[in-house]
Order: C-alpha cells, then structure tokens, then sequence
C-alpha cells in the first residue's frame, strides 16, 4: 500500500484485508483446436509414412484416429481401447517435431521438473515425466503419467495415463 496516512492506519487496513491465495497461472492453458476422426490411411498420409504401431495392445482392441489441428500445432491420436474393459486403453499421440523442444515444455510440478531419461530395449531415448491433474472419478488422481520417444527422427510419439511409467515403457518397446 501506499499513501500519506500513518503507519498504524496502513497497517490496520492491510490487517482487516486478510490473507489470501495468490493466483497462480495454470499449468497447461487450454487452446482451442478443431479435431476430427480420420481413417489410419489418413493418419499416414498426414504423417508422410507408415505409422509404426505397438504390438502390445488390449484383448481386441479398437483403434480409432484423431487429427487435432491448432493455431501452432498439428497432432494425430491414436486411441487403443479393449470393447469390453474400458480400464484397458491408452493414447498415443504423435506429433511433428524435435523432441527436445517438446520435453521442454512439460510443465514443473511445484516448482521442480518431473522429466527422467530413459533407455528403451531397443537403444531409443525416452523421457518419463509426470503431469498434474485430476479426476471427478478419482478423487486421489493427482498427476498423469506420460512418456515421450522418437521411433524416428522427427516424429514424437507421447504415451500417458494413470497406469504406472512401467506399463508405458513396455508400450514404446512393442512399437514396429
């Protein structure tokens, strides 16, 4: 504060104010992005090559593709999800680009990095993070696990969910 009344004065009104949560900007800022559901012939052709695809997959799994267009960004969804048990799924997204720019985006929870290394069975370089969230569905969900990798120059594929980083490692080991 700042004014010509007294100290006393000042401090009484900076008293009767209280305490407060200071704002904070959030972590990931929701952009607006149009998407659409395209056939796997179409995600290849987005990408300009065949789409490798883990072998590690749920009991008859469905895979459906998303394109996601924004104002900077361009990325397709792959979706692998089990007809009969909706726990058994996970994402891939694959977008264009250099790796290291987008592990340099993954946002700091409380204040630290969550960003590890990691060697895959076949050499590749990945990188395990976490990123915060939450669920009206699981109240105790706090953060999501992802994994970024590279199955070839250029191309980052990013895993992620609530299954431990474990489970994902083993997802980008099965990519052919």
């Amino acid at each position: 504060m700042a004014s010509g009344l007294a100290v006393d004065e000042l401090k009484k009104m900076a008293e009767s104010v209280g305490v407060g949560t200071p704002l904070t900007p959030p972590d990931q800022y929701e952009i607006e992005s149009d998407t659409k559901t395209i056939t796997a012939e179409e995600a290849e052709k987005w990408l300009g090559s065949k789409i490798p695809m883990p072998t590690k997959l749920p009991v008859g799994a469905v895979i459906t593709y998303i394109l996601t267009k924004s104002e900077d960004e361009e990325s397709v969804t792959v979706n692998f999800q089990s007809p009969t048990n909706t726990d058994e799924r996970f994402f891939i997204d694959i977008m264009k680009g250099d790796i290291q720019k987008e592990v340099g985006k993954v946002p700091y929870i409380d204040g630290k990095s969550t960003v590890k290394e990691i060697k895959l069975a076949n050499g590749t370089t990945a990188y395990a993070c976490q990123y915060k969230a939450w669920s009206a569905q699981d109240p105790n969900l706090t953060a999501l696990q992802v994994l970024f990798w590279e199955p070839s120059k250029g191309v980052i594929y990013k895993t992620f969910g609530t299954k431990p980083i474990e489970e994902y490692v083993k997802i980008a080991e099965s990519v052919k």
